[in-house]
């Protein structure tokens, strides 16, 4: 678990992704939680790609409209953000607040064997 500091006058972004076990598939997660609400909220972004798919990852996530990705701001409103790809569906949602948890849940579908 990662948290900004008390008396830090910074806030804290970045980017983690998993590679998921058998496949060639990476669950990748975006935050930003800002020092100043001033001029910037607080963002996340999930989303799969490829294990060869991961340059300019953060850009992507916060800026672009690329389609992987689910992304939100969080200034006033909690909405969880979805994205699915194949049999997996990720789920995050982050707070408003300057001291915000980030809460993400990847779920594999259950797949039938008959």
């Amino acid at each position: 678990i990662g948290h900004k500091h008390k008396a830090g006058v910074t806030g804290t972004t970045g980017v983690v992704s998993y590679l998921i076990a058998q496949t060639n598939l990476r669950m990748v997660i975006m935050w930003s939680a800002p020092y100043n609400f001033d001029f910037f909220d607080n963002r996340l972004a999930v989303g799969f790609v490829t294990s060869e798919d991961v340059a300019d990852i953060y850009n992507r996530m916060y800026y672009g409209n690329d389609t992987a990705f689910s992304r939100d701001i969080y200034s006033r409103n909690c909405n969880i953000i979805t994205k699915e790809r194949g049999v997996f569906t990720i789920q995050g949602i982050m707070g408003t607040s300057h001291k915000s948890k980030v809460e993400v849940k990847i779920v594999e579908k259950y797949q039938n064997p008959a």
